[in-house]
């Protein structure tokens, strides 16, 4: 039996031909991405599966050690320096809030809802994550709705002296494009801004 696929790529190839060409392109995301981007089908998870085992070998490969001055600065709790770092201080201290929301003796989470259980819209929500946030951060400028590469507006920017800045989408859980703001929104449009170096 020859199972006949639909790819958008010009035209039915027959499953083993697939399975054939996705052996042979594993190394082109660009492509990977292509076939990701067609639409649900058999191959759709081994292809999903594949490119993240791509971007981390990606990831892997420009990985460097860490010179003394930054493991000092690491130490010394100091501003961040590079696009990586920001990104690292920025996720251990929305890990913080996301403790204080979940169990502080005001219950924080209230402000992300109204008075019947129903969440706020997303730029109220926003504003309370930045309250929240705005705590413990001295050294970083938090800065909602701010303006990026090609007219866009990040939901919140962080950024240090020197030039570099981690943009941040804010997405509530129930919101319909949770699961693909990431790829579509968030990679395509904010991280293209020259200070974002790509994270």
């Amino acid at each position: 039996m020859i199972i006949q696929l639909e790819v958008g790529l010009g035209g039915l190839i027959n499953g083993m031909q697939v399975s054939l060409f996705l052996t042979l392109s594993i190394n082109s995301l660009l492509t990977l991405q292509t076939l990701r981007d067609q639409g649900e089908d058999g191959y759709s998870n081994q292809i999903k599966s594949v490119i993240a085992e791509q971007n981390q070998r990606i990831v892997e490969q420009r990985f460097t050690l860490p010179d003394l001055k930054t493991i000092k600065a690491i130490i010394d709790d100091s501003t961040p320096t590079t696009i990586d770092d920001l990104q690292s201080y920025m996720i251990e201290e929305l890990n913080v809030v996301q403790t204080k929301i979940k169990a502080d003796d005001i219950e924080s989470w209230q402000g992300f809802y109204d008075d019947n259980k129903e969440p706020y819209k997303e730029e109220r929500c926003r504003d309370h994550l930045l309250g929240l946030l705005r705590q413990n951060i001295n050294d970083i400028d938090l800065v909602p709705e701010s303006h990026v590469a090609s007219d866009k507006e990040v939901d919140i920017t962080c950024s240090v002296i020197g030039g570099i800045r981690l943009p941040i989408e804010i997405k509530g859980q129930w919101h319909k494009d949770l699961w693909i703001a990431a790829d579509k929104q968030l990679d395509a449009l904010y991280t293209t801004d020259h200070r974002a170096q790509g994270c």
